[in-house]
């Protein structure tokens, strides 16, 4: 086996496998072309031989293609290989950095909700864009978010991606990593698939999915982020499943009482069974948890723990993820009449919460000792008039406050601190990307073009690359698609097979038939017109001709002539018939 025999597709090299679930496996791969690294999604063989998987499998990976969102990761190509009996179908996508929510949670534990929060509204811009391109993701999970995180340990939005869009149920199921894909015995309807812990009722009763099936599925993935486990955790698989068609939506803050309210109502409606009664899209929902941004605290308790706390770098799962039944609730202790609280047993909370509350309580009351011992320095007088009260003196307190107030002020920023990330800016058009380069402060660099099966002026890279730390002003080189593109050469390959390259290539096939030499098999491509290796615009109509053999005719036998009969003389004939008369 030589080296191009082991290549799919005549370009992509296979490394490890990234993942597999019930329709295809996922594999890191090299695009010995490009020498980039990709994702390369392969249809299981005993599916690859199936017409319709096959074609459903490159459909669905053909109109993903036109998504062009930062926070999508992209396809790049779709193809069959032609091998006989055992064809391979792929598709091959970019390939994102970084972990998984699902793994960054199992490391991590549960988020945070100012870490939550922003993570999901970049889920549901993405959501968005793909609901109004007709495309409906149908299993948006933990295993399916993408992110990095940077040197802090804090989750990077540009970073943020949502996998396999448009592909979750490409060959009649969903596909996630190591994803469970089970039948649904449950319901009765053999063959219904999908990741049981974010499968929305409809998707389990095997009813037709639509938008607002994305909606429940984000808010069992922002219940997950917030508590570190799905929202139907259930003994077995049935259980699950009759979970989502029956149970009420859990309640975040039942497992952590930090999680905020408005949280809490944001999950519930979008787990809500009849989809009527959800976020009717995915901007409403977005829209729920940007207006919280500015609204007042509700849950003060919380709020204050949480203002006196850092911004957790790495929390312990256990910490984190555990059900605080126990934790007594915060209770008036002036009979109700009264604003002040007091936890009811310090010792029933957990660890962490109750030093950031004892830590919140001594430095308040340090902040207010100090005002009343500056007051009585300076010689405020009183409201009457009389001689200004003597300092009293406080030992501990007094002692306590300068610390205080000589750690409030920043520290100063170092001079590379002011230094800003190059934003992320691959498949925004080159309009989009100007602004958010200056936005950022950068200036707009060299515009260089190169052939791509993208619309022109989308942004392919940038130099420097994204994530590299430089001085505002500096200037980002665009790298662009030219909006034109290099023919591929079919000749040889299945009608299947060619279609996939030419679409992936950006053109829009059209198939003729042409005579061929009988020893031609039936289907075969010939060419195409315009011819392989010339530049053309995205999107130019590609006639790909198919051979018809001819039938050879087999050349008529001669027909003998037929004799002509021949007179025998009669003995004496002769002589009467030259006789005179």
């Amino acid at each position: 086996m030589t080296a191009r025999d082991r290549l799919i597709g005549d370009r992509y090299r296979l490394g490890e496998l990234l993942g597999t679930g019930g329709s295809a496996s996922v594999f890191a791969a090299r695009d010995e072309a490009s020498g980039e690294d990709v994702a390369l999604k392969v249809l299981h063989p005993h599916l690859s031989t199936r017409p319709a998987a096959r074609d459903a499998f490159l459909a669905e990976a053909a109109r993903a293609q036109r998504l062009l969102h930062p926070n999508i990761v992209g396809v790049r190509g779709v193809g069959v290989e032609d091998r006989g009996d055992d064809p391979v179908a792929w598709i091959a996508m970019d390939r994102a950095q970084g972990v998984t929510l699902a793994e960054l949670v199992a490391a991590r534990g549960a988020l945070s909700a100012e870490e939550a929060t922003p993570m999901l509204e970049v889920v549901l811009r993405a959501l968005e864009h793909a609901h109004e391109s007709g495309l409906v993701h149908r299993d948006v999970s933990p295993a399916n978010i993408m992110l990095d995180t940077d040197a802090r340990g804090c989750i990077a939005p540009s970073s943020i991606r949502l996998l396999d869009f448009g592909l979750a149920d490409a060959a009649g199921a969903a596909v996630v990593g190591t994803d469970d894909l089970l039948n649904m015995h449950a319901t009765g309807r053999a063959g219904v698939l999908g990741n049981v812990g974010y499968m929305s009722p409809e998707h389990v009763r095997g009813e037709a999915v639509d938008a607002r099936g994305d909606i429940y599925q984000a808010g069992a993935v922002l219940y997950f982020a917030l508590t570190g486990r799905a929202p139907f955790v259930r003994e077995t698989i049935d259980l699950t499943m009759r979970a989502h068609l029956a149970a009420p939506p859990p309640v975040p803050s039942v497992t952590d009482r930090r999680i905020p309210r408005h949280l809490d109502r944001i999950v519930v409606r979008a787990l809500l069974k009849n989809p009527e009664d959800r976020f009717a899209t995915a901007s409403d929902m977005r829209r729920a948890l940007t207006k919280r941004h500015n609204a007042p605290v509700e849950n003060a308790g919380a709020a204050a723990a949480t203002a006196t706390m850092p911004p957790p770098a790495a929390p312990s799962r256990a910490e984190v993820t555990r059900v605080l039944a126990t934790a007594p609730p915060i209770r008036r202790t002036d009979g109700g009449g009264s604003s002040a609280l007091t936890a009811a047993a310090p010792t029933a909370a957990p660890r962490g919460r109750s030093r950031a509350a004892l830590w919140f309580v001594a430095t308040a009351s340090a902040l207010i000792v100090a005002t009343i011992v500056a007051v009585a320095v300076t010689g405020t007088p009183t409201a009457s008039g009389g001689a200004p009260p003597q300092a009293v003196s406080s030992p501990e307190p007094a002692a306590s406050a300068p610390t205080v107030i000589a750690a409030s002020p920043a520290e100063p920023i170092p001079p590379q601190d002011l230094r800003r990330e190059v934003p992320d800016l691959m498949r925004q058009s080159r309009a989009e990307a100007e602004l958010a380069l200056r936005t950022e402060g950068f200036a707009v660099g060299e515009i260089r073009r190169v052939e791509s099966a993208l619309p022109a002026e989308t942004v392919l890279e940038t130099s420097p690359v994204a994530g590299t730390l430089i001085d505002p002003g500096a200037a980002v080189v665009l790298v662009v698609a030219s909006g034109s593109h290099t023919i591929p050469d079919v000749a040889g390959q299945g009608r299947d097979a060619a279609a996939a390259l030419l679409q992936a290539a950006g053109f829009a096939p059209s198939f003729a038939y042409r005579d061929a030499p009988s020893e031609t098999l039936p289907g075969t491509i010939l060419g195409t017109s315009p011819s392989a290796g010339t530049l053309h615009a995205i999107g130019t109509v590609i006639t790909v001709f198919e051979a018809v053999p001819r039938t050879p005719t087999a050349s008529p036998s001669p027909t003998p002539d037929a004799p002509t009969p021949t007179t025998t003389p009669t003995p004496g004939a002769a002589g009467r018939a030259g006789a005179a008369p």
